[in-house]
């Protein structure tokens, strides 16, 4: 049985600069643009001190914060740069999120993609004031959840491009669904009923295990739950000291979601694991698909030791969103 070792996943680079089309909307790439580039969730927003005082800026900050769920150290979900209007050119203008900001009467939000560079998101905020911005929070807060949406797009992007056949075959026959793994992945266990698998670097490791269940579970009693994700890992994910094993920390805060799939209602868990007998921990994201056939459980976990977490998350989240995208038998 493999254990999980202290070699660790990075999935950071491949997704970094090599994603070369996205598709938003209606719009094309224009071949004559130069490739956006930047890092996924960083956002410029471009400051034009002639419209606003810097108090409009650090408020539009603030509201613009959120974090990324349960981790072991806090974490926004953008990182925000900021630049003066008469600095924002050449390659700036290439940045792959971009937020801009103009003086009107009404408050406004809009978008436009492949604006200065192919693969780009520009972002237009327009509105007269501070208070105009607190009057509109939730819809402020859209942004976040358009720039994350982007970025998961262009993960799934980059992830046909390589993709790993062998493991979605794999994946699609024993669990009925249909994933699109990027290559690099590789079993750690399986059974007749579960799969692990995982992608190791020295210094951030991703997982994800598959396993299916009975039914007869209570969705709306967490710690049941909980008992059900550690019935299944416990066994099977196991540390590098003998006798450690992966298990759900019952004094960590937890998020609870609810989402369609495959037009049923399913359950998103987000909180922290530990590895009993050792001092290894992290965040795991955990999906039931209480109605599908059979039903399944996919736990996902990030080991990042003194690592930013929204980026590996990001790309885990990226890999469900894949399997939205696919047809299911």
């Amino acid at each position: 049985m493999r254990t999980l070792s202290t070699n660790f996943i990075y999935l950071l680079a491949p997704f970094n600069i090599i994603v070369i089309i996205l598709l938003f909307n209606n719009c094309e790439s224009n071949t004559n643009l130069p490739q956006a580039i930047g890092d996924p969730l960083e956002l410029i927003v471009v400051k034009d001190q002639n419209l606003y005082e810097e108090s409009f800026y650090d408020n539009l900050k603030f509201i613009l914060k959120r974090d990324i769920g349960p981790s072991p150290q806090p974490e926004n979900t953008l990182s925000i740069i900021e630049v003066n209007a008469d600095k924002f050119s050449g390659i700036l203008k290439r940045h792959q999120n971009i937020l801009l900001i103009s003086k009107a009467d009404s408050f406004s939000i809009g978008y436009k993609t492949n604006m200065f560079a192919n693969n780009q998101l520009v972002l237009f905020l327009n509105c007269s004031s501070s208070q105009d911005l607190n009057a509109n929070t939730q819809k402020l807060k859209s942004l976040i959840d358009k720039i994350k949406l982007t970025e998961i797009e262009r993960m799934i992007l980059a992830h046909q491009k390589n993709p790993s056949s062998n493991l979605n075959k794999q994946i699609s026959t024993k669990h009925n669904l249909d994933f699109i793994f990027p290559s690099g992945f590789f079993y750690a266990y399986e059974d007749s009923n579960t799969t692990w698998i995982r992608r190791e670097t020295p210094s951030i490791s991703q997982g994800i295990f598959f396993t299916n269940f009975s039914k007869d579970i209570n969705l709306d009693n967490i710690n049941e739950l909980r008992n059900k994700i550690n019935s299944k890992i416990s066994n099977h994910i196991l540390g590098p000291i003998e006798g450690s094993f992966m298990s759900v920390d019952k004094s960590a805060p937890i998020t609870i979601d609810t989402f369609l799939f495959d037009k049923s209602e399913a359950i998103k868990i987000q909180s922290l694991w530990r590895m009993e007998n050792d001092f290894m921990g992290g965040v795991f994201v955990a999906y039931f698909l209480a109605d599908h056939s059979p039903p399944t459980l996919i736990y996902s976990y990030l080991y990042a030791p003194g690592e930013p977490k929204k980026i590996p998350l990001l790309q885990l989240e990226a890999l469900m969103a894949s399997l939205n995208k696919s047809k299911t038998k």
